[in-house]
């Protein structure tokens, strides 16, 4: 098993088409957005959400292989000039 945590989740997008592999485990994921974060507790209902990455303790995270992160895309956003 491939234990994966992710940083700048948003709604997971990064994660979805490694989780579909039964050899992917998702063990947390950091994003304080709250509409993300409701997305991410209701995709990963057992998946701890540690919140913003600047106030993430690292050595208290879950026990992983790999860690991912997705990028800002505000440039494409609503919040951004799309």
């Amino acid at each position: 098993m491939i234990k994966i945590g992710s940083l700048f989740s948003g709604v997971s997008g990064l994660e979805h088409e490694l989780l579909k592999r039964p050899d992917f485990e998702l063990v947390f994921v950091a994003d304080p957005d709250k509409f993300c974060s409701q997305v991410l507790a209701y995709l990963h209902p057992n998946v701890p959400n540690l919140g913003s990455v600047t106030e993430v303790d690292y050595n208290t995270i879950p026990d992983c292989d790999m860690i991912m992160g997705g990028t800002s895309c505000q440039n494409f956003s609503e919040q951004g000039d799309r």
